[in-house]
Order: structure tokens, then C-alpha cells, then sequence
């Protein structure tokens, strides 16, 4: 899936969700695989990419040096709101300054109202508030994801992730 920045509408990358782990059983075109773990149904068009090397991450928890204003992309699984444990992506990434082991406070979005008094509506953008804390833990040249450390109310896209 695209994953598009609210802001300018980019397109900052493609998302794609892991379904299970395979393994070839014969070089060749087509070869044939051993599905050997799935976390879902297996359907044509699936992509199939080399599994990565296990990495060794040592993540410290820190505030970033910069001032970092991101927004919340969305939710892992596909979900529309999410609270603590719940993994984020954010429109920043490590061409922003966001590294592993940032944390970021999370401020709810501000509703748009209207005030309407006397006959007249008048459009008002709220203030956003203090939701949470979100903890970066992989990182991409304009996308990180992050886990929700807390969070008061539930986290959606729209909602900004900043420097605390």
C-alpha cells in the first residue's frame, strides 16, 4: 500500500505486511516453495522478498536534538484507532533526523468546529493536546514506525508525533 504524507501528498513509500515465511525448494522459473509458517490466508499477487539478516539493536530511549513535527500515518493491521502496544508510522523518517530509540510525544488532533452565533458560522481549528508517548524503533529515509508507549485516548491518523 502507499503510504502518502498529509501534508504534501507525496507518496513517501509502500507498505507491505508480513503473511508467513517460505522456503525454495528448486532454482528455476517458476520454482517451487515450501510455505512454512503463515499468519494469514496466502493469495496470488503476494510478493515474495528475501527474509532480512537478524539484527542486534541496542535501542536507548531519548528525546530528539531536533525539533521534529511528524503526523501518524496510521495504524499496523489496518485498525482506525490504537492505544499502548499498538505500532504507528509517522510522515519522518531518518532524512528528518528521526533515529532508533526516539521518543516522540503524541498530540490528538484538534477538531474542526463551527461556532455558530447569531446567524453566522465561523470555522475554528482546536488546539492539538498531549496524548501520549510513541518509542522509534525502525527507522526509513522518510518513514519510521514506533511503538505507543501510552496514550490517554485513542491514537489515529492525522494526530502529530513532535519532539517532547
Amino acid at each position: 500500500e502507499p503510504l502518502k504524507d498529509p501534508e504534501t501528498k507525496a507518496v513517501l513509500g509502500h507498505e507491505a505486511f508480513y503473511v508467513g515465511d517460505a522456503r525454495q525448494l528448486n532454482e528455476g522459473s517458476p520454482a517451487d516453495f515450501l510455505v512454512k509458517s503463515t499468519n494469514q490466508e496466502v493469495t496470488t499477487n503476494y510478493y515474495l522478498l528475501p527474509a532480512p539478516k537478524p539484527e542486534i539493536v541496542n535501542y536507548l530511549p531519548r528525546a530528539p536534538q531536533k525539533d521534529i513535527r511528524a503526523r501518524v500515518l496510521g495504524l499496523a493491521g489496518g485498525v482506525a484507532y490504537g492505544g499502548r502496544d499498538n505500532v504507528i508510522s509517522i510522515n519522518r523518517g531518518k532524512a528528518d533526523g528521526i533515529e532508533l530509540g526516539h521518543v516522540l510525544a503524541l498530540d490528538l488532533a484538534g477538531d474542526k468546529v463551527d461556532d455558530r452565533y447569531q446567524g453566522k458560522t465561523t470555522p475554528y481549528q482546536l488546539p492539538e493536546r498531549r496524548n501520549g508517548l510513541v518509542f522509534i524503533f525502525r527507522t526509513f529515509e522518510h518513514v519510521a514506525y514506533g511503538l505507543i508507549m501510552a496514550a490517554d485516548r485513542p491514537v489515529q491518523a492525522g494526530d502529530s508525533a513532535r519532539t517532547p
